[in-house]
């Protein structure tokens, strides 16, 4: 019954619905998992809700896609899910299949991000995500390296 109501919200209200403290987690994680609008599922990713609806979005886009890139356009807009540790593995991933140059919108705080998420990380496949990222970002961007280096995977 609630589906046949928030499938009928237009982006902003749907936004505004999860990011409602009264809605429950469960009602939530419900939505997101049976929308299909990847368009909607990247405006949720980038949106300032809870974290892990903001991670259900973008697996959910990395679903939907099927190793389809995403347009240059769209992928830019998840440019901010870099910055946060429970969301940079997925972000990548979705980028690396898009040949989008993510790390040239990385910095300090990414690398924060990057190292937060390699120390926490208690999936082997989100470890393995995060090691490649990690490989990555300190080939392409060697201005990074020092940082990169304080929280190497070999220490």
């Amino acid at each position: 019954m609630l589906w046949s109501v928030v499938k009928k919200l237009r982006e902003p209200e749907l936004i505004a619905f999860i990011a409602d403290p009264d809605v429950t987690r469960a009602s939530k994680i419900s939505t997101i998992a049976k929308l299909n609008d990847v368009d909607l599922l990247i405006a949720l990713a980038a949106a300032d809700v809870e974290i892990f609806a903001r991670r259900d979005a973008l697996l959910r886009i990395d679903e939907l896609c099927d190793s389809t890139p995403l347009p240059q356009a769209d992928v830019e807009r998840l440019a901010p899910c870099l910055e946060f540790k429970e969301l940079i593995a997925y972000a990548v991933v979705l980028m690396d299949m898009s040949d989008y140059d993510w790390c040239a919108h990385c910095g300090e705080h990414t690398v924060d991000a990057l190292c937060a998420a390699m120390y926490e990380c208690q999936s082997m496949h989100e470890s393995v995500l995060l090691e490649d990222t990690f490989a990555h970002l300190s080939h392409a961007r060697p201005d990074l390296n020092k940082s990169l280096r304080a929280c190497s995977p070999d220490k």
